[in-house]
């Protein structure tokens, strides 16, 4: 026992003899410098806190989870399309919360091309491809068919790739946009109609203009900071003559006002340097509110328009805005104005044009009747048609993106656009469980959150009635 004892406490004292005989190196500090020397020693360094955090990281009980798609496998409102002149099955079309898709084989597959881009809002209000420069793409995000649902967006991106990548190029604070067209001749060279903040006052608002591939932008069409932009065409056959529509609007949670002193259709003839605004002369002279226009392809003298007033409907002009007037104030054209009042006019035919609304419709004979052209989808919002062959379509609606090249006699389906919007969802208690929620303008629907085979890319999924309408 004792000779145990002895060896530990040899052992215990030994050190501390051994640094009492080791002459001090150290020079006498001040009592701030050795308190700023214990705070140095005390703190951790850079490397110790990055380690802190990643053991803090090991602890998360949700590490190991992922998020993972299981549909359903259906669209949901888009707003924003466009084809590829030359490239027969290549598309694009934005969701309103969904981000970017293309297609490369004329709707039977899509894919999502914008979704790593980088703090980019998921919101798609418009879409403008070069017909010069296909790789060119301009993106306007923020959805201008003012729901009070509807999700913001961070302004202009930029694809020089064909959509493989996004590069932010400005008007962050413009919130939503309602159409971006490009110069057929020149990439560089693109127009967006910003409505700006649906919700409040705001100035990045009205017409804008870039001339440098979106490094630089100007405010060249202004009203006020309560008015946007909603609508721009260009004369097909003059990229100069540039056609556009501001809207005053105003959303709350609980209302909406659509028109009002600010909302106008202006043309200009030198690019969009200087504007005329076209009043008067046949369009309503009452309060204005949202106005959709288009040009003729066949005719550029030839110009259309939906005008949302007491007296509106669908005008037209053979004299490049100066005269008009009305064709049909037939109130399934104009129902509902601020969430629809699109309009195009056929590239080829000077009396073939589309209107849009809860149906979308046809006019071959100058606009005197229009029949369906059955879109599979009601709520139509967007329409593009290949300038050099008008059979060929891509039809924006509520329930996704649909493509025809026989002039609407037929269409892809809309069941292979996992972009549905929910408002809420709920599970049960099954095994596998099942997901349920009512899709905006669409059917409830209940989906597994894995197959009964164990795949869990492609989980069932089926109606169960009721839904949710708008």
């Amino acid at each position: 026992m004792r000779t145990t004892t002895l060896v530990l406490l040899l052992i215990f004292f030994i050190p501390g003899a051994f640094a009492q005989k080791q002459p001090s190196k150290k020079k006498t500090q001040s009592p701030q410098k050795q308190s700023e020397s214990q705070k140095t020693a005390s703190a951790p360094t850079p490397a110790t806190q990055d380690d802190d955090r990643d053991k803090d990281k090991d602890k998360d009980p949700w590490k190991a989870l992922q998020y993972r798609l299981i549909g359903p496998f259906r669209g949901g409102r888009v707003v924003a399309v466009a084809g590829v002149v030359g490239q027969n099955d290549t598309y694009y079309m934005g969701a309103v919360a969904g981000g970017v898709w293309k297609t490369t084989d004329g709707g039977l597959n899509w894919k999502p091309v914008f979704d790593k881009t980088k703090d980019a809002s998921p919101a798609i209000g418009a879409i403008g491809v070069s017909e010069s420069d296909p790789n060119v793409i301009y993106v306007g995000t923020g959805e201008a068919c003012v729901r009070g649902n509807i999700v913001g967006g961070n302004g202009v991106y930029k694809s020089i790739d064909a959509g493989a990548t996004w590069k932010f190029v400005g008007l962050a604070d413009t919130h939503a946009v309602g159409r971006l067209i490009v110069n057929p001749r020149n990439p560089d060279i693109a127009f967006v109609a910003a409505l700006g903040h649906p919700f409040a006052d705001n100035e990045e608002r009205g017409i804008f203009r870039t001339q440098d591939g979106g490094k630089t932008w100007e405010k060249v069409l202004y009203k006020d900071a309560k008015t946007g932009g909603i609508d721009l065409a260009f004369d097909p056959t003059n990229a100069n003559i540039i056609y556009a529509a501001l809207w005053q609007v105003r959303r709350t949670p609980w209302s909406l006002d659509s028109g009002g002193p600010g909302s106008g259709l202006y043309r200009s003839a030198d690019g969009g340097t200087t504007w005329k605004q076209l009043k008067a002369h046949g369009l309503p002279e009452t309060v204005l509110g949202r106005i959709g226009v288009t040009v003729s392809g066949a005719n550029p003298n030839r110009v259309w328009a939906v005008v949302e007033a007491e007296k509106g409907g669908i005008f037209r002009s053979d004299d490049s805005g100066e005269t008009w007037h009305i064709l049909t104030d037939d109130h399934r054209f104009r129902q509902r104005a601020w969430y629809y009042s699109h309009i195009f006019a056929d590239p080829k035919s000077a009396d073939v044009v589309y209107i849009l609304n809860t149906t979308a419709y046809r006019s071959n004979d100058g606009g005197k009747t229009f029949t369906s052209i059955g879109a599979p989808h009601g709520d139509n919002h967007a329409l593009w048609i290949d300038p050099t062959n008008p059979k060929r379509l891509i039809n924006g609606n509520d329930g996704g993106a649909t493509i025809s090249v026989n002039g609407g006699a037929s269409w892809s389906s809309e069941n292979n656009q996992p972009t549905a919007q929910f408002y809420h969802v709920v599970t049960d208690n099954r095994f596998p469980y099942y997901m349920y929620g009512a899709q905006q303008d669409n059917s409830t629907v209940a989906i597994a959150s894995a197959s009964p085979n164990g795949a869990i890319d492609r989980p069932d999924w089926y109606d169960v009635g009721g839904g949710e309408s708008g």
